[in-house]
């Protein structure tokens, strides 16, 4: 089984690659209007200017998102390998000691059998990730042409100064960011959650695989579920509980059919936190507890203000890096940054159980560079200057070390 924190936390670091280079694709842009000569420039002269702009754009951003890809798709094959791994060695302890018991005919293991879903999963993933890369890329380009050309627009109209219609256009982006629908019922969603989504499926997924090849080759039939306080009201009615899964036993339902398993809106779907263990009566306790509807909903709707004081502010910090390096003053968006840490702050001293998280509330753990601005020495071969050693998050350091011991 995986566990219910692993899973929340399992795409942290990819995920704060992907809120940098968003900001970082929105500052390129912001200072590209306010440094294109817009009064004196004629139509044609403006088109090349544009022309040229967009060019040295694309040619930043495409650099950029190689330079991640690198980074990342070693660190998913790298995350999905060993998340499936620990989730069998995991139930092959309880595996074994029902064998030692007599309660299987049989235990024997070959990590190899793993190897073909391991790597199913792992290209699965990656080759969603790039996709997300290319819709980055193209609606960068379409905002970058469109924010270009609403400021000349604006400016030759006699409708704004170029000072009004550059601060109207930088603060413009500023507020909305990177933003695509990317699902069929229309919701937005930026970069950095998208990509958590992903890969925490990724993840969850291709572990509930190689899991359930295990028990066929194991004979498991009892299996149970993990829980996690504030789990999603529809998830809420299955977890921490006992399910039959090959034939049905006693009272207890079929695993698939009360969980959804195999289906995107159930155990091991879409952005699930939720996975399965073998369960033996008589030799197996329950680690997991099933939460009352109350409890759960309860912290649900914490757990969703402080996503929410988190995506606030990320969003203000993200306005005031783009209004910054396009020339505009930021002192309302800095301002806005301390009420939003401030509110977080109260919120979490006022439920002292909940944990702070840092990296959602970040857009600047790693500094992207772009643009003819942000050359020099400064830049590194990757583009990316990483920080050695984050204190806020040595929380996650100590859990994932934790569970290397344990294990």
């Amino acid at each position: 089984m995986l566990d219910p924190y692993y899973l929340a936390h399992c795409s942290d670091e990819i995920e704060v690659l992907f809120a940098d280079l968003e900001t970082s694709i929105l500052e390129d842009i912001a200072r590209r209007i306010h440094e294109n000569k817009y009064e004196t420039t004629s139509t044609a002269q403006y088109q090349l200017n544009r022309a040229r702009a967009l060019g040295m754009h694309d040619s930043e951003i495409k650099k950029q998102i190689a330079d991640i890809l690198k980074i990342s798709e070693k660190q998913v094959s790298d995350i999905i390998t060993n998340a499936a791994y620990a989730a069998v060695d995991s139930d092959n302890l309880i595996f074994k000691e029902a064998y030692d018991k007599k309660l299987i005919n049989a235990f024997e293991y070959d990590k190899s059998n793993l190897s073909k879903l391991i790597l199913k999963g792992i290209n699965a993933t990656n080759g969603e990730i790039r996709n997300i890369c290319k819709t980055t890329a193209k609606t960068a380009k379409k905002l970058l042409i469109s924010s270009l050309d609403q400021t000349y627009l604006g400016i030759q109209s006699g409708a704004f100064s170029q000072q009004e219609a550059v601060v109207f256009a930088v603060d413009k982006i500023a507020k909305t960011g990177l933003q695509w629908i990317d699902y069929q019922s229309g919701t937005h969603r930026r970069p950095d959650s998208v990509i958590r989504n992903a890969i925490r499926s990724g993840v969850n997924q291709t572990a509930c695989k190689c899991q359930e090849k295990n028990f066929d080759d194991l004979g498991g039939n009892l299996v149970a579920t993990t829980s996690h306080v504030g789990a999603r009201p529809e998830h809420a009615a299955w977890q921490g509980k006992v399910f039959w899964w090959k034939k049905k036993y006693k009272n207890y339902q079929n695993f698939e059919q009360a969980t959804g398993y195999g289906t995107g809106a159930g155990l091991g779907g879409w952005n699930c936190r939720h996975s399965f263990f073998p369960y033996f009566e008589g030799l197996s306790n329950m680690p997991f507890e099933h939460y009352s509807s109350a409890d759960n909903d309860a912290r649900y709707e914490l757990d969703q203000k402080q996503r929410y004081n988190e995506r606030k502010i990320r969003e203000w910090k993200r306005r005031q890096a783009v209004n910054k390096a396009g020339g505009v003053d930021n002192t309302r968006e800095a301002k806005k940054v301390r009420e939003w840490q401030k509110r977080q702050a109260n919120f979490l001293k006022a439920h002292p159980d909940m944990k702070r998280n840092y990296a959602r509330e970040s857009i600047s753990k790693r500094k992207v560079m772009l643009g003819s601005s942000a050359g020099g020495k400064a830049n590194n071969a990757a583009g990316i200057l990483i920080e050695k050693i984050d204190m806020k998050h040595v929380d996650n350091y100590i859990y994932k070390y934790e569970n290397e011991i344990t294990g």
